[in-house]
């Protein structure tokens, strides 16, 4: 009789170094605008930078609507989330702070009590979110994005 070996490669060490950056001091919520609201007005904006245009297309074909009725994203800073430089930007070498993004996430309708799914559902809206703070900086220097996507392994082992 042969014998079955299953490994488990996953090991959670209790006192393991943990980090987390300091909650930023930003803007809060209300009276910031809805993903879906920035869409619509940015499908309108002749003069819309072309990353963004690329990425809100990419975002509407790819993401179900069905994302944007559950949870609800309201990025603090239009212009950056859009890809607007300002004009003192626009020749300026990306710097570290082209690579945050802030933006605010809800959901709309109750996801449950199981702390695995909230896990779950953070790891997919971080990863949702990644692409953009990713191409910021580059968007900059008039990089379109054809193609992207995240693989993001760190999320396994996120802590409920």
């Amino acid at each position: 009789m042969g014998r079955i070996y299953e490994p488990s490669l996953l090991s959670r060490k209790p006192d393991s170094i943990s980090h987390q950056l300091k909650m930023p001091e930003v803007v809060g919520p209300d009276g910031l605008l809805d993903w879906n609201h920035l869409m619509e007005q940015a499908g309108k904006n002749p003069r819309l930078h072309p990353a963004a245009s690329a990425m809100i297309r990419f975002k509407r074909k790819e993401i179900p609507p069905a994302f944007f009725r559950i949870f609800s994203f309201r990025p603090v800073d239009v212009d950056s989330f859009l890809f607007q430089p300002s004009s003192a930007d626009r020749n300026k070498v990306p710097d570290q702070d082209s690579f945050h993004s802030y933006m605010w996430i809800k959901a709309n309708e109750n996801i449950g009590d199981d702390p695995r799914l909230h896990v779950a559902a953070a790891a997919y809206i971080s990863d949702a979110t990644m692409i953009e703070t990713a191409v910021r900086p580059h968007s900059r220097m008039g990089f379109i994005p054809s193609m992207a996507l995240t693989l993001e392994p760190l999320n396994m082992d996120a802590q409920p």
